[in-house]
Order: structure tokens, then sequence, then C-alpha cells
């Protein structure tokens, strides 16, 4: 068997194309599946992130509260040092 380019080959005995064909169809049925179960993880990625968002809201309403809460308990303190210190 000689290598020279030039010189024809029989088909049958390198017929690859089916092979090839069953590789590149198995090649996109992979990829479809990942695509599949990219899109899936991005829905639920955005799912989280919302649910993030809304306990980061929720968590700004408490810490407004405690403060408010603090701020009071300051205020009545005062009231009550202010009412002690009088009837002393």
């Amino acid at each position: 068997m000689s290598d020279d380019p030039t010189k024809s080959l029989p088909d049958e005995k390198y017929a690859t194309m089916p092979g090839l064909t069953a590789i590149l169809e198995r090649i996109n049925q992979v990829r479809d599946e990942l695509m599949a179960k990219l899109t899936e993880v991005e829905t639920r990625v955005k799912v989280v992130e919302e649910q993030g968002r809304l306990t980061n809201h929720k968590f700004d309403i408490l810490i407004k509260d405690v403060f408010e809460y603090k701020a009071m308990a300051r205020e009545t303190q005062a009231r009550i040092d202010e009412l002690e210190r009088k009837a002393l």
C-alpha cells in the first residue's frame, strides 16, 4: 500500500460517515440536554435571587423597627429619669 495522496482509496474500506454522523448526533443531543439543564438552573437562580431580595427587604423593615423601638426606649428612660429627678 502506497502513501500516494493522488491515488483514490476504496470507499467501503474507509466509510466513516455513519460513525461521524452518530457522534455528531450524540454531541447535539448532549448539547440540548445541557441547554435544558442550564435553563432550569437559571430559573432556579432567579427564584433564589427574588427570595433573597424579599428577605433583604424584610430585614430592612425589621432593622427600622428595632431602631424605632430603641429610640422609644431611650425616650421613655429619659422621661423616667426626669420624673425620678423631680420626685426627689
